[in-house]
């Protein structure tokens, strides 16, 4: 059985290495493009580990004309963060200074030492500079002065696919249009944001792969950062291996294997497979850069705890932070392949019934906005929590499958009487009550069952 479907089964070791010894490797355009975004040390890395396999390097012609596409714009964005955080430690640092000389000054002391405060912000200047460069790449004058454009060049040079000429565009123009419709992969996840046309790219690029193993066959090392479901078979957020669809076709076409890896996958199995030399540092920073298309948690986690006082005395700007905070979440639970409805219940809250892609309820998910400043050091909200409790230990008396509350701020909701027991299911046992954080829930990193719920004896 395994020969007739071995587009559904995942590759062992020696599969794997032999993909990274033998077969072609293919970057797409969102792990070009990062190269920008490392430093200097970590692209070195990826460039000698990528010439290391030069001799089986292979992009399709759509990857390479979205890089020089998008180059100069991900060139100016480069280093903002850096940029920003710099920005940040100056206004805090004259904030505090000024606090101190507030506080000095009502308790009569005339010789404050603000060079101790001022070292103290030395040291997170230090900190950030390890970070990456304070200023955005300058923008060259010419293609001659960027030259991590130059490298790219050299490893690429003579590995790039052909063109659709104006015919077989037209074709596949058509033939990816149905595929997106048909939700085919891949592509399809991005139509609803980018619209059809837009979303094209990763049919041609993948369309553009069939052409060449057609051509040359060889197993496929795919290296990018698109972890959406239509390139990934995801199951409850979990990653497990490439589309069975995709293995299906290019086995169909040309016999081969597929393997995808994210840039820090690649890293890390480069040093395995390859014997090659690549730091810690060097997978961690990749890491971080991987799933450019999903939020950045940390950020959002801070806006909306800088808009968590605002969002309790109800003006509109937090109403429109709470809301943006659900729409985050409900994107992410549709994304990790639930089936989700809000059912609001106030302007800060809402419940929403989880269920399985073929329907079978799974679970409830409950947010609530106001919970947040209980972790901000307000003895006001703790009232709040309390109330918060009594409705979730309701909550779960009530509903025969697990709830899980997720709280906008940096930990989970510690409740003093917390909601207990357990649900079983084939696959084990699985809390009858979470909480979790919003970092949780977009990156899937909370248990609940797929399918089979039954309520524990």
């Amino acid at each position: 059985m395994k020969q007739a479907f071995r587009a559904w089964y995942p590759l062992d070791d020696e599969e794997k290495k032999e993909i990274y010894k033998s077969g072609i490797v293919v970057l797409d355009t969102n792990v070009l493009l990062e190269l920008y975004r490392f430093s200097t040390e970590t692209r070195d890395e990826v460039l000698t580990v990528l010439a290391k396999v030069q001799d089986r390097l292979w992009i399709p012609y759509q990857v390479a004309l979205e890089f020089h596409r998008n180059r100069l714009v991900t060139m100016g964005n480069a280093g903002k963060e850096a940029t920003e955080l710099f920005r940040e430690i100056a206004s805090s640092e004259s904030n505090v200074i000024e606090k101190f000389r507030t506080a000095a000054k009502r308790r009569g002391i005339r010789d404050l030492d603000e060079s101790r405060i001022a070292a103290s912000f030395d040291a997170l200047r230090s900190l950030a500079g390890e970070l990456g460069p304070q200023e955005p790449f300058e923008l060259p004058d010419s293609a001659s002065d960027d030259a991590i454009l130059s490298r790219i060049t050299d490893l690429f040079d003579g590995r790039v696919g052909q063109e659709f000429d104006s015919d077989r565009l037209a074709r596949e123009s058509t033939t990816g249009t149905k595929r997106l419709a048909a939700k085919i992969p891949p592509g399809y996840a991005d139509t609803k944001e980018k619209g059809v046309d837009a979303s094209l790219g990763d049919y041609f690029a993948w369309r553009q792969i069939l052409d060449e193993v057609q051509r040359e066959p060889r197993s496929v090392l795919l290296v990018t950062n698109d972890q959406k479901e239509d390139w990934y078979q995801r199951i409850k957020g979990k990653i497990l291996g490439p589309r069975p669809e995709l293995s299906a076709e290019i086995m169909k076409v040309a016999g081969v294997r597929l393997h995808l890896a994210t840039t820090q996958t690649f890293l890390s199995q480069a040093k395995r497979y390859l014997d090659v030399s690549v730091s810690d540092r060097a997978v961690d920073e990749a890491a971080a850069e991987s799933e450019p298309g999903r939020p950045d948690f940390d950020r959002v986690v801070a806006d909306l705890l800088a808009e968590t006082g605002r969002a309790h005395r109800g003006p509109s700007a937090g109403l429109e932070r709470y809301r943006a905070f659900e729409s985050l979440c409900m994107n992410a639970l549709r994304e990790l392949g639930w089936l989700a409805t809000s059912t609001g219940r106030g302007d800060y809250d809402a419940e929403v019934p989880l269920a399985t892609p073929d329907g079978n309820p799974a679970g409830r998910i409950i947010f609530d906005f106001s919970t947040i400043e209980a972790f901000r050091g307000n003895s006001g909200a703790r009232g709040r929590v309390v109330r918060l409790e009594e409705r979730m230990r309701n909550m779960v008396d009530r509903y025969p499958y697990p709830v899980v509350l997720v709280n906008p701020g940096p930990d989970p909701i510690t409740f003093q009487t917390p909601p207990s027991g357990r649900y079983s299911c084939p696959w084990g046992d699985y809390p009858r009550f979470q909480s979790i954080t919003l970092r949780n829930l977009l990156t899937g990193s909370f248990d609940l069952p797929v399918e089979g719920i039954v309520p524990a004896e």
